[in-house]
């Protein structure tokens, strides 16, 4: 294949990637990242290196003229690979013919660093994938909101990887969107991952793609299949399990009683003369009806410290007011027996 061929065989396999959105998804430290980029007719110039051909004035348009020319002018081939430019863009040619396979196989995802490396390449994620000889490359940055491809290229396994210095990530799930087709192909996807149903595949805002709607009702019908709209069958089963965790709640909620108020602390006195009220009655027991002396065992009476202390005190209280009568006694007593 010579080297106009070589040319062309790249435009067309960068035309079969314009017919398609990729979406990756990638994981790192319990974080996600959602990397969604598509191709168009204007990134070809960048990623085929075209701005190191001097000498070709056609190259000096509008970028998405200059793909459409490059694609159906021979004429116009022929004068980039033949320009002193052309050795230094020959390698991005071949790796760009392989992009799609790249695409398919992707091993890794970094998290690009830009302090960590001398290179000149703005990008904020790298996408790696290797063979038994090299390693191919395709960097990708933030244009406003979206993704675009802004650089590629493929090194021999011998010389320094240009990816170790950045953030490895784990490859969770990677496929692509036909846009014509609007089908879906897995292209590799980790047997722990979760798909996210925010993924732009199956969002009604993405470019032309509007997924089937389906009616709305109040319980889970068997029209809401997975296979008819993916999206609608989870907001649908997202829907029934909240309402069914409410009625739970509702429940639970009418089950509890209002909690009892905590009694305020006790004196030493009263705590005993609650005890004493609540002490049962012995005496009553016994004179029950029907009740026989077998049936009861009688407790050997015993007197609380307390109450042992307020009858010794009464009891000394008593001996004061008895000597005083008894001294009287004894003198009236006296008198008596001298006047007799």
């Amino acid at each position: 294949m010579n080297d106009n061929d070589r040319l062309k065989t790249a435009l067309l396999s960068y035309q079969r990637l314009m017919q398609y959105d990729y979406e990756l998804v990638a994981g790192k430290k319990k974080k996600e990242y959602t990397l969604s980029f598509s191709f168009s007719e204007e990134e070809f110039y960048h990623l085929a290196g075209l701005q190191y051909i001097k000498h070709v004035s056609e190259l000096r348009q509008n970028r998405k003229d200059v793909f459409n020319l490059l694609l159906s002018s021979e004429t116009i081939r022929e004068k980039v690979v033949t320009d002193h430019g052309w050795a230094d863009i020959s390698d991005r040619i071949d790796s760009m013919i392989c992009m799609e396979d790249t695409l398919k196989h992707i091993q890794d995802v970094f998290l690009y660093q830009k302090k960590r490396t001398s290179s000149k390449i703005e990008a904020d994620y790298i996408l790696k994938r290797s063979d038994q000889s090299l390693n191919y490359y395709l960097f990708l940055i933030k244009d406003k909101d979206a993704l675009i491809a802004n650089s590629q290229f493929a090194r021999f396994l011998s010389l320094p990887d240009v990816a170790i210095q950045h953030v490895q990530c784990t490859l969770l799930h990677n496929q692509r969107k036909n846009r014509t087709t609007h089908s879906i192909e897995i292209l590799y996807s980790n047997p722990k991952y979760q798909p996210n149903i925010n993924s732009s595949f199956q969002s009604t805002n993405i470019m032309s793609y509007q997924p089937p709607q389906l009616p709305r009702s109040d319980v889970l019908t068997a029209t809401d299949t997975l296979s008819q709209s993916p999206k609608r069958f989870i907001d649908r089963l997202r829907e029934f399990a909240a309402g069914i965790a409410a009625q739970v709640r509702k429940l639970f909620s009418s089950s509890k009683q209002p909690a009892r108020p905590k009694a305020a602390p006790q004196h030493p006195s009263e705590r005993q003369h609650n005890a004493k009220q609540a002490a049962p009655d012995h005496a009553d027991q016994d004179s029950a009806p029907g009740a026989s002396p077998q049936s009861v065992k009688q407790k050997p009476f015993t007197l609380s410290g307390a109450r042992r202390s307020e009858l010794a005190a009464e009891a000394k209280r008593a001996g004061h007011k008895e000597r005083p009568q008894q001294r009287q006694a004894q003198t009236h007593s006296r008198d008596d027996d001298l006047l007799s």
